[in-house]
């Protein structure tokens, strides 16, 4: 046996100990990906859209923009994706028989001159045999360490977005409650009105007249209450997004809706009608619905109170009553908002859903 054949017999035998290495089984369930023949057309992550464009709000999602190219936690979660893919680059020599050419200088004795360099040309065979599987292992472990990066990213972005987000309908919530006190105020203060109108003329005492009086300053005392908070969550946001140029008091105190979700279609991999059959889904748009027609009932009472008051055919209790019940149902409508637009990103950031501008939340 010559050395060649003894050093590819000798290949053979150790070959098949690569076989022993241990292979990454990815953890299945048994779930079905479709029902009734129907079959998503396309898989998205959390990563791949913007799916907090549901609540179609160019401020909102100008601060999110912002929230996640601002973040140090991102900024070093794409570090570490850098990282991770410079040692995946790096894991190992070449398992092949490419030949590289490079140059290099050797450093010789000449006589008296010392020192000379003589200049080479150099053809280095990068075929390093991996007979144990080292170099593939390390391969494989360098492409796992940048999926683990690239996930590590993702897992930021989703908890930075819901802080900024839930943040953000908090300060609305203020905001809008502060448009009821003004308009509470406002009912109040035309109630006042009217009550000194008939304690002037005799037909009401000044009992009425206190508790109007009354009525009028308790509504006036919730305001600064309701400033501070929204004061807050707008400090906050500054905070988390750390900005302080981005946006300012004056643009938030344009006149602007609570933050709703708009979306038309669910898809998570299954048909829609498993999220929409969820029993908190459902609750809470029937308490929406069911505050929004409360809103309604009580302002027409109200006004039928006041009126009958005016005209001498009930008590100013009555009128007292049907303030406090609208200023409630107001109060009711806005916190049922705002746990609304709270609970769908909880479902987005639970359900890792993502939202296409082109049909919802997907």
């Amino acid at each position: 046996m010559n050395r060649r054949q003894f050093a590819a017999s000798s290949l053979a035998l150790l070959t098949p100990d690569c076989a022993g290495d241990p292979e990454f089984i990815k953890p299945t369930m048994q779930i079905a990906d479709q029902y009734d023949g129907k079959r998503p057309t396309q898989t998205i992550t959390v990563a791949d859209a913007k799916w907090w464009s549901a609540f179609q709000d160019p401020v909102f999602d100008r601060i999110v923009d912002a929230r996640l190219s601002q973040n140090l936690d991102i900024r070093r979660a794409v570090a570490r994706i850098k990282q991770a893919d410079g040692l995946s680059a790096a894991a190992g020599y070449p398992i092949s028989g490419a030949v590289r050419v490079g140059e290099g200088k050797i450093n010789g004795q000449s006589g008296s001159s010392g020192r000379t360099a003589t200049g080479f040309a150099r053809a280095e065979a990068s075929w390093r045999l991996d007979v144990f599987g080292e170099l593939e292992n390390e391969r494989k472990a360098g492409s796992a360490n940048l999926g683990a990066a690239y996930e590590d990213a993702d897992i930021w972005r989703l908890i930075l977005i819901s802080d900024v987000i839930s943040t953000y309908i908090d300060l609305r919530f203020s905001q809008e409650l502060i448009r009821v006190t003004k308009r509470v105020n406002q009912s109040r203060r035309k109630t006042l009105k009217e009550t000194k109108k008939l304690s002037k003329a005799g037909q009401a005492n000044e009992i009425a007249v206190a508790q109007a009086e009354a009525l009028l300053a308790t509504s006036r005392a919730s305001k600064p209450e309701l400033e501070v908070s929204f004061i807050r969550s707008l400090n906050r946001i500054i905070a988390l997004v750390g900005v302080t140029e981005l946006i300012s008091r004056r643009e938030f105190d344009v006149t602007a809706p609570q933050p709703l979700p708009r979306t038309t279609i669910v898809q998570t991999g299954v048909p829609s009608d498993l999220i929409r059959n969820r029993p908190d889904i459902r609750r809470l748009e029937k308490r929406l619905q069911s505050a929004l027609a409360g809103v309604g009932a009580t302002r027409k009472v109200q006004e039928l109170a006041r009126r009958q008051f005016i005209n001498g055919e009930s008590s100013f209790l009555q009128v007292q009553d049907a303030e406090r019940s609208f200023l409630a149902a107001e109060n009711s409508l806005t916190l049922d908002r705002r746990n609304l637009a709270v609970d769908n990103v909880s479902l987005n950031i639970a359900l890792c859903g993502t939202y296409s501008p082109n049909g919802g939340l997907m």
